[in-house]
């Protein structure tokens, strides 16, 4: 599995060429090749469920955002290099819906942050590096949007969270090598806003949680090795609160 969401009493999880429904321990086929019209996925990444309970889906492979119907599994492309204007995705990671209905696309590949129209598909860059100042977008993966429209963004390559500025495309690093205490992230990935001034970020090559304070970038194991009972995790991709 690669992305996961809240969605109903349970969960929504990618899983290369499908999406699943997880509740009560069991998993539900919502879209696949075996389930659905359109467009096969290669690699489903991230998912997020709009305010209206549409789900959206981006394809790492194929360079696409994709809406899926919970109820017949039917896959219909948003945005791609032939749906909407603006530059295209090159290896889109992850996304996050504002309460506006603007999508929010992290593109690991082309080093950038898009926003995406649903309605139109159209794509316009919100941070890379021509588009903002601060530190530059290397991978960017996980994004999570803050109850003040910021967007928080891991980047595997620096690695590093940071904070992304919508409107101005400016970036700002909130922990990393050189900002915050604590163990150091290696290979950042999901990401969660904690509502509380701390966000959690999955790292995949230091199996665990992070929480990391959003004011300090101070970092803590949240879960892993030594914190936590349970299965250990091997690789952890992604987050849901």
């Amino acid at each position: 599995p690669y992305g996961i969401t809240r969605y109903l009493d349970g969960l929504l999880v990618t899983d290369r060429d499908r999406v699943l429904q997880v509740a009560g321990g069991k998993g539900t086929l919502v879209s696949s090749t075996d389930r659905g019209t359109g467009g096969r996925f290669l690699i489903a990444a991230g998912i997020a469920v709009s305010p209206d309970g549409s789900i959206f889906v981006v394809d790492f492979a194929k360079g696409e955002l994709v809406r899926v119907d919970p109820k017949t599994g039917d896959r219909t492309v948003v945005s791609s290099s032939s749906v909407g204007s603006g530059r295209p995705f090159a290896g889109p990671a992850d996304l996050a819906i504002a309460d506006d209905g603007t999508i929010y696309v992290t593109d690991a590949s082309g080093s950038s942050v898009f926003a995406v129209n649903a309605s139109s598909g159209d794509r316009t860059v919100v941070s890379d590096a021509a588009t903002g100042s601060g530190p530059q977008l290397s991978g960017p993966g996980g994004i999570a949007i803050e109850a003040d429209g910021s967007l928080l963004v891991t980047d595997s390559e620096i690695p590093a969270l940071l904070r992304v500025d919508p409107g101005s495309g400016d970036r700002t690093l909130v922990s990393g090598a050189a900002t915050g205490n604590g163990p150091a992230l290696a290979a950042p990935g999901g990401v969660e806003s904690g509502g509380d001034g701390t966000a959690l970020v999955v790292d995949a090559l230091r199996p665990g949680a992070f929480r990391i304070d959003l004011t300090t970038g101070d970092r803590t194991i949240a879960s892993g090795a030594g914190v936590g009972s349970g299965p250990p995790f091997s690789a952890p991709l992604d987050i849901a609160l």
